[in-house]
């Protein structure tokens, strides 16, 4: 049951939970890493939004400070912070709905389900819900990465020299696998100091919060916030809902757009002074014209900016913006038969007899998703 993991996650992080009135406000306090009290407090908001006879409003923050440690009478003034946030977002979300702040939400894994929602009085900075898992990526992390050594050492090159403002083009059918191969390249480019952001491309329907504009805007007013608040201006009040919507000033219009963009650029040219950069824009062709002029923009300036940009496109002739002539392009071909009944194995488990193994891989097509 939820509650009791909840009585169990209590004795591993300080929990407060407030519960009224259909809604469940879950605080926890953390001395030192918080990415795993994060996916505990998330997985545990899940099911107890659901367990009961009727939804549940549930809003969860998870707090705390450095493991150096925090005078007794700060502790008191953080845990009433954190007890403060997880109430406004429960307060919030509707019957059913988990509510978790950016900051929370960017801790959990690529696994997880985000949708965009509007803050709470008082939360400045995007607030998401968090459906739960998406049982497609959940497959797909287990199934083994192979038959991309190729692609993926192409990749890695291309992003240790990504100082030079250079643009790739990775192109391939739908299932192929472009997006894993990209996570794959982020995992040991890392070790090498370059910052490889993956940002997928968002589709109209949910233009928003989690826009890819906006996520990297709020970036660079987050990491600003230790010299200026980051609560005020035109690109923090578009961000949080509180600017002008009509067709000239809002986030449809013309200007909001060229303010989050330009937003966008100005973390990436400050980022790229502290290191290489790399910005992948994922699916591509679901991209909306706010993620297309931001792509456009970025591929304009990759060689001024210092900072270098991939995008991933199934039909690399409808890419919708225009490309340089030096172009890196990196096509991604269906799997060799051995390779996808490998990962059906993997995928199947215990049903993988041979005539399972034999339609999965005739119905593959060489494509892992």
């Amino acid at each position: 049951h939820a509650l009791e993991r909840l009585a169990s996650l209590a004795q591993t992080h300080r929990a407060v939970a407030e519960h009224a009135a259909g809604t469940l406000a879950l605080g926890f306090i953390v001395e030192g890493d918080r990415e795993a009290a994060v996916v505990d407090a998330a997985s545990v908001a899940r099911a107890a939004a659901q367990e009961a006879g009727q939804p549940v409003r549930v809003g969860f923050h998870v707090g705390g400070w450095s493991s150096g440690g925090l005078p007794a009478h700060l502790q008191s003034d953080v845990a009433g912070q954190v007890r403060q946030r997880a109430e406004s977002l429960s307060a919030s979300a509707a019957p059913g709905q988990v509510l978790a702040s950016e900051a929370n939400a960017r801790l959990l894994d690529e696994t997880s389900q985000l949708r965009p929602a509007s803050p709470p009085p008082g939360i400045d900075e995007p607030v998401f819900d968090v459906v739960g898992a998406d049982p497609t990526r959940v497959l797909l992390r287990r199934l083994p990465f192979v038959g991309r050594e190729r692609e993926h050492q192409t990749l890695v090159e291309f992003a240790a020299s990504a100082a030079r403002g250079r643009v790739c083009l990775v192109s391939g059918p739908r299932g192929v696998g472009k997006s894993r191969l990209v996570e794959e390249v982020a995992a040991t480019v890392e070790q090498k100091g370059v910052l490889w952001a993956v940002v997928p491309a968002t589709p109209r329907s949910r233009r928003g919060f989690s826009h890819p504009a906006a996520l990297l805007a709020a970036r660079g007013l987050r990491d600003r916030s230790d010299s200026d608040s980051g609560t005020s201006g035109p690109v923090t009040d578009l961000l949080l809902g509180r600017a002008d919507t009509t067709a000239e000033t809002g986030v449809h219009g013309r200007v909001a757009q060229d303010r989050l963009v330009t937003a966008a650029l100005g973390w990436l040219v400050e980022r790229a002074r502290e290191g290489p950069v790399a910005l992948v824009h994922d699916d591509l062709q679901e991209a909306d014209d706010l993620t297309l002029a931001l792509a456009g923009r970025l591929v304009t300036m990759a060689g001024t900016i210092k900072a270098s940009v991939v995008l991933c496109v199934r039909d690399p002739e409808a890419v919708g913006v225009g490309l340089p002539d030096d172009v890196v392009r990196l096509d991604v071909e269906p799997l060799p038969v051995e390779h996808i009944r490998w990962m059906a194995i993997e995928a199947l488990g215990d049903a993988a007899d041979e005539a399972a193994l034999n339609t999965t891989t005739a119905v593959s097509r060489g494509l892992p998703l």
